[in-house]
């Protein structure tokens, strides 16, 4: 697909994992930075947001203990409004010695990426008697959500 056809939200192509993530983590912090800046309600919606991002998943079925972001390179920038950083060694690492953790991690119900598309769907399509976002936010969520359905795509 050319460029000029594409749409503001579309994903750029990913040849990994660690790629997707990168790219996950890109659109989070793009998004967060919209909410950021505009204000009121967008404020609570960054900070709800950024508790889903933050929040451990343990592995179901499994006596396993509880994942985070944290634990496999994915670390939350103190200072920056809802800003990550990624420790390319500690991903690549994690994934490939847990990838099974990072999977309920992100994938399964109840991991981050299905409750961050649903919070996502909400924001983008509120309610009739709720005022929708601006179009520069509702881009950035768009995009994060395509970013988290194609996580969610090459683990199953």
């Amino acid at each position: 697909m050319e460029n000029s056809a594409k749409t503001l939200y579309e994903t750029e192509p990913v040849d990994s994992h660690a790629d997707a993530i990168c790219a996950f983590v890109n659109a989070y912090d793009v998004l967060q930075k919209n909410l950021c800046e505009t204000g009121g309600e967008s404020t609570a919606f960054a900070d709800v947001l950024r508790a889903a991002m933050f929040r451990p998943v343990r592995p179901a079925g499994t006596n396993s203990p509880s994942l985070s972001l944290y634990e496999i390179g994915v670390a939350y920038v103190p200072g920056s409004p809802g800003k990550y950083g990624i420790n390319q060694r500690k991903l690549s690492m994690a994934l490939n010695e847990r990838n099974g953790d990072i999977y309920a991690l992100l994938v399964q119900p109840g991991g981050i990426l299905p409750v961050l598309t649903e919070m996502l769907a909400q924001f983008v399509h509120p309610p009739e008697d709720a005022e929708p976002p601006d179009e520069a936010i509702r881009t950035a969520a768009l995009r994060f959500s395509n970013e988290c359905r194609r996580l969610i795509a090459m683990w199953v």
